[in-house]
């Protein structure tokens, strides 16, 4: 029932780190639901399928790999058809949707775990709006879904050069911890 926030400024590792955890975690046997507002699933997929087996990004999305690449990518793809990981892309968090995303999850395969991919503000035409909207969004994530389900939720969120979150207080007033990396 706990929502834990990792923060980062741009481009430190924050999607790198939530993969890291969703693959341990569906080792362990436990179900994800990874929400992402920057990757779609295709390129989420060519992502992990390159991080379990190894071979370079660049070279699985081009195709420039050998047979025993190949293999392992094949492996790599086997092993994640078996796994209880449902990948949503949201470019913008809506409050409905990612609810009903959870929840369909929780009555299909179980759910375990929430990973948000990550907090940002929306693309409202008010900004003011935006910081309310992500205030929802990370409210809906820690009490509506983790709290209701009773169920982990991890996230990450940008900060700023400061070392503080962006947007910190929708985000800090929701979250259960904060981590700064």
């Amino acid at each position: 029932g706990e929502l834990i926030v990792f923060g980062a400024e741009a481009k430190q590792g924050k999607s790198l780190m939530l993969l890291n955890i969703a693959v341990d975690l569906l080792r362990k046997g436990l179900a994800v639901l990874y929400l992402d507002s920057e990757l779609n699933t295709r390129m989420f997929t060519a992502r992990i399928l390159a991080h379990l087996s190894g071979v370079e990004y660049k070279c699985l999305t081009s195709g420039a790999y050998g047979p025993e690449e190949a293999e392992r990518i094949d492996e790599a793809r086997e092993w994640l058809k078996n796994q209880k990981l449902v990948h949503a892309y949201y470019p913008v968090f809506e409050s409905q949707a990612i609810y009903a995303a959870a929840k369909r999850m929780e009555h299909t395969t179980g759910l375990d775990v929430i990973i948000v991919d990550y907090f940002k503000s929306g693309d409202a035409a008010d900004a003011f709006e935006g910081y309310q909207e992500l205030g929802r969004v990370t409210n809906l994530v820690k009490n509506e879904i983790c709290g209701a389900l009773n169920i982990a939720g991890i996230g990450a969120a940008q900060a700023t050069s400061a070392g503080r979150l962006a947007d910190s207080a929708k985000i800090a007033r929701n979250a259960s911890t904060i981590i700064m990396l």
